[in-house]
């Protein structure tokens, strides 16, 4: 079973594919349903895809064969970082993941909503800006260092 920062990495890695400007994602059970505008022709292009376990976990093999091959790394600014440092902050809280998003706005800059259960039962629901992103994701990184 990926955690949440493996399954949106692999997420984000096929939404970059799609073109994907912005997104809505709701998790339920082990299955991602994501809304998406689109940066591909047709102008407006909006998907509507679904992610099982078993498809994320196929996805992951993969970009992790790429990544050894090529090495590459995700830079933090790919949308499969952002999602990656997303879903390692819902694994840090040890939460179950609800929604994230990412066409709320605040001021110039796009932020991103999380939304997710913590064991207690209590929910939380987060606005992060850029900045608090990228604390986030350098916090997940020293933890892996």
């Amino acid at each position: 079973m990926l955690t949440y920062g493996q399954a949106l990495r692999a997420i984000g890695q096929d939404l970059e594919g799609h073109g994907a400007l912005v997104y809505d994602i709701s998790v339920n059970q082990s299955e991602y349903r994501i809304q998406c505008d689109c940066d591909l022709p047709p102008p407006g292009n909006l998907l509507s895809l679904c992610y099982t376990s078993r498809i994320l976990e196929q996805i992951d093999f993969m970009g992790k064969l790429k990544r050894t091959c090529v090495f590459s790394v995700n830079s933090p600014e790919s949308l499969a970082g952002t999602l990656r440092s997303l879903g390692g902050y819902v694994d840090r809280e040890k939460g179950r993941l609800l929604r994230i998003a990412n066409y709320e706005l605040l001021g110039p800059e796009i932020a991103y909503r999380v939304e997710f259960a913590l064991p207690d039962g209590s929910q939380v629901e987060n606005t992060l800006s850029k900045p608090g992103l990228d604390e986030i994701t350098n916090s997940l990184r020293q933890q892996r260092k």
